[in-house]
C-alpha cells in the first residue's frame, strides 16, 4: 500500500519537474522584440481642385429710389382756384395733359377782349390811312391836270402879252392861278409823304397791341394747371377757393415708370467699371428690395457718374437707370401695384462690372496671411505666393501664383513652414 503511495507521488514530481522545465525552455528560447521607431505618417488634409474662369465683377452698393423726372407745380397767374381734379391727390396718377385745377379765367379773359379791342382800333386806323393814300393820290392826280392847265394859260397870255394884244393884268391873274395849282399839289404831295411814318407808327403800335393781347391769351391759358405727362401725385397744397398769386407751389408730380437710384461706391470699386470697349451706359445692372422675401428683381443700367464726390463719404455717386418691363403707353396703371418701385425706397444695387477671363477663385479662408495658400504636391506640402485681384466676400480671385488642376488645402493647418508630408484624404 505504501510503495503503490510512493510511486504515484514520483511519478507526479516527475511530470511537475519536466513541465516547469519545458517552461524555462520555451521562455528562455522565446524571440526577443527589437525596438524599431514608428512609420513617420504625414498630416491627413482636405485639397480642392481649381480651374480657372471667366468672372464678371460686380460692384454691390445700397440707394434710395428716385424719381427721374419730378414736376413742382406752380401757378402760372394769381387768383381764385375754382376747380380742383379729384386725381390730383397724393398717391393719385394723372395722365398726361390732364387738367388738374384751373384759376378764375375771368379777369384774364376780359383782358385778353379788352387788348383784342386795342387789335382792332389800330386795324381799323391802318385800314383809314390805307383809304387816305387812296384819296391823296386821287387828288394829286387832279391837282396835277389843273396844273398843267394853268401852266399852259398862263405860257398864252404870256405870249399874247409880248404881241401886245393882252394886258398885263390877264397875265399876272393867269401867273397867280398857275402858282396855286401849284401850291395846292405841294401840299397833296406833302400829305402823302407823311403817310409812310404814318404806317410805321401804326404798325408799331399794332405790334405793341398785338404782343399786349398775345401776353392776356398766354395768362389766359395759365389759368389751367395741367400735368405736362402721365405721372404719380407727389403732393397737393391747393384747394377750391383758396386764393393763390403767381409762383406759388401747388403740388408736385414724378413720371410714371421713370425712376433711377442713386448710389455712392468707394473710389476703388471704379477700377472695375472701366472698359476701353464699352460706354458707361452699356454696364447693366439688378436692383433688389433688402429683406422683400418674394425675390423680385429689377433691371437697370448705369446711367451716368455725378461731377462731384459725396461731400460726407468721399465716395462716387453713380446714377442707376432702371429699365421699365411693361410695354404699356396708357400713362397710368390700371389699379395700385403695392410691390411697384416708388420714390424713397431702400434698395440694393449689383452693377455687372468688368469681365475678367482666366482667373481663379478661391474661398478666403484657403488664402493664408502674405497671401499665400497651401499647395499638396504629391505627398509634400508646397507653400505658394499668390497674386490677390480682388476679395469678394467669402471669395478671393487670383491671377498669378497657382495654375490649373493645382489642389489647394482647405484643411486649417499652423506652424507650417513647407516641404511636410501630407496624405489627401479621399
Amino acid at each position: 500500500m505504501k510503495k503503490g503511495v510512493l510511486f504515484k507521488s514520483i511519478r507526479v514530481f516527475i511530470v511537475i519537474a519536466f513541465s516547469l522545465a519545458v517552461a524555462v525552455a520555451l521562455v528562455a528560447l522565446r524571440p526577443r522584440a527589437q525596438r524599431q521607431p514608428p512609420p513617420k505618417a504625414g498630416r491627413l488634409v482636405e485639397v480642392l481642385s481649381v480651374l480657372p474662369r471667366s468672372v464678371t465683377m460686380p460692384v454691390k452698393a445700397f440707394g434710395t429710389i428716385l424719381p427721374r423726372e419730378k414736376l413742382l407745380l406752380v401757378a402760372g397767374v394769381g387768383g381764385e382756384i375754382t376747380y380742383r381734379n379729384e386725381n390730383f391727390s397724393e398717391g393719385c396718377c394723372v395722365s398726361a395733359g390732364t387738367v388738374l385745377a384751373t384759376v378764375d379765367p375771368v379777369p384774364y379773359s376780359l383782358e385778353v377782349d379788352r387788348s383784342r379791342g386795342q387789335v382792332e382800333n389800330v386795324d381799323a386806323r391802318m385800314e383809314k390811312l390805307r383809304q387816305d393814300v387812296k384819296n391823296l393820290n386821287a387828288d394829286l392826280a387832279i391837282a396835277g391836270a389843273d396844273l398843267k392847265l394853268a401852266d399852259n394859260e398862263f405860257h398864252r397870255l404870256e405870249d399874247l402879252h409880248k404881241s401886245s394884244v393882252s394886258s398885263k393884268a390877264n397875265r399876272d391873274r393867269a401867273e397867280q392861278g398857275a402858282l396855286a395849282s401849284r401850291a395846292k399839289r405841294q401840299a397833296i404831295e406833302n400829305r402823302l409823304s407823311l403817310i409812310e411814318p404814318s404806317k410805321a407808327g401804326l404798325a408799331s403800335e399794332r405790334k405793341i397791341a398785338l404782343a399786349i393781347m398775345q401776353k392776356a391769351q398766354y395768362n389766359l391759358e395759365r389759368t389751367r394747371i395741367t400735368a405736362p405727362f402721365s405721372g404719380w401725385v407727389l403732393e397737393e397744397k391747393i384747394e377750391t377757393g383758396q386764393h393763390v398769386h403767381a409762383g406759388q407751389y401747388l403740388g408736385s408730380i414724378y413720371r410714371t415708370r421713370a425712376l433711377d437710384v442713386e448710389v455712392s461706391v468707394p473710389l476703388g470699386e471704379l477700377r472695375w467699371l472701366r472698359d476701353e470697349n464699352r460706354a458707361v451706359s452699356e454696364f447693366m445692372a439688378e436692383i433688389v428690395i433688402p429683406g422683400d422675401g418674394t425675390g423680385r428683381k429689377w433691371s437697370g443700367r448705369l446711367a451716368r457718374v455725378k461731377a462731384g464726390l459725396d461731400e460726407k463719404t468721399r465716395m462716387q455717386r453713380l446714377v442707376i437707370e432702371i429699365e421699365d418691363q411693361t410695354t404699356d403707353a396708357a400713362g397710368c396703371p390700371q389699379g395700385v401695384n403695392l410691390g411697384a418701385l416708388r420714390p424713397g425706397m431702400f434698395v440694393a444695387v449689383e452693377i455687372r462690372g468688368t469681365r475678367i477671363d482666366n482667373i481663379f477663385g478661391l474661398p478666403r479662408y484657403v488664402v493664408q496671411a502674405g497671401d499665400v495658400v497651401f499647395v499638396a504636391a504629391g505627398d509634400t506640402l508646397e507653400i505658394k505666393p499668390v497674386r490677390v485681384v480682388r476679395r469678394l466676400g467669402e471669395t478671393v480671385y487670383i491671377d498669378r501664383g497657382i495654375t490649373e488642376g493645382d489642389l489647394i488645402i482647405k484643411t486649417p493647418l499652423a506652424g507650417i513652414s513647407g516641404g511636410e508630408k501630407i496624405r489627401i484624404k479621399r
